[in-house]
Order: C-alpha cells, then structure tokens, then sequence
C-alpha cells in the first residue's frame, strides 16, 4: 500500500489531479481506504495497477509500461514521472539563481550545479518569497519532476545573504 500523497508526487500529479483520477478510476474498499490514526488516503496495490491500466488506455500502452511513459495531459493533469532516488522520487539538488524578480513572488530561476548528470539545466523553484533572492546565490532544492523543484529548508534572512 501507497498513500495518495506518495503516488502523486511519484507520477509527477497535482493533489486535485490524482483526487479525480481516484474519483474516476478507483473504488473505494478495494482499491483505496483511509488510515485510521491520520485520515489519510491509502491506495492499494490492485489500486496501483487499475491506475496503471487507466494511464496506459489514456496512452495506447501496454499497462507494463504506462507509468515508465507517465501520464498524459488530458485526463490525468499533465503528469510525467522522473527518475528520482530519494524520498518519493524527487531527488535532492543544489543550483544557482539565475533570476529571481517574477510576477509570481513565490518562484525564482535556478541553474543545476549539482548533481553532475543535472548540471547546466534550468529549474523553477517554489520559494515562499523572492524578494531576498539574488542572482548567483546557491540554493538546495528538492526537485520532484523535470523542471520544478522546492526549496529545502527556510528561505533566506536578508537580501542576498542566509
């Protein structure tokens, strides 16, 4: 067994996005139930494989190797996986600020620096504010799909400096 917060992050899915894929595919008792001590939504193996099965019509796969494909956008929220090694796929990297005044306070442009097989590629990361961000300072981020990444840990004090 999963939990739906789990198989969302490793499919590359929006909360709201596996909530009606769950709603639309999966029943309830067989396929999910709820955790006693923390509410929490549990998807079971069957589960897994009716949704594996529900991804590989959407695509016109064998259900084997729907989730290596990942989901597609009409549907199932525009979901695709990544190769991660850490916690539930994402893998933990550290890059550059190479922009951070945006209309959306809550995202800054990195570059990868690290891992190497990462490095050199472009990253949105979800910050809490950019207003303390500075080009050329260096940042850990969770990265949970091609693309976009979470900050690791609180953002910084003042303006260019943690």
């Amino acid at each position: 067994m999963i939990t739906e917060k789990e198989l969302a992050v490793r499919l590359g899915l929006s909360r709201p996005a596996m909530r009606a894929m769950r709603a639309a595919v999966l029943e309830s008792g067989t396929h999910w139930t709820t955790r006693e001590q923390d509410n929490a939504v549990m998807i079971t193996d069957d589960g897994v494989a009716a949704l594996e099965s529900a991804i590989a019509e959407k695509n016109g796969a064998a259900p084997e190797t729907a989730l290596d494909m990942g989901a597609t956008s009409d549907g199932f929220g525009g979901a695709a996986l990544f190769d991660g090694a850490a916690k539930n796929g994402a893998i933990m990297i550290t890059a550059s600020v190479v922009q951070w005044r945006f209309k959306n306070a809550r995202m800054i442009e990195c570059t990868v620096t690290a891992p190497d097989e990462l490095a050199g590629t472009k990253v949105m990361v979800r910050v809490r504010d950019n207003g303390k961000f500075r080009e050329g300072m260096t940042v850990k981020a969770l990265m949970d799909r091609p693309g976009f990444a979470t900050l690791a840990g609180r953002g910084p004090r003042f303006a260019g400096r943690w």
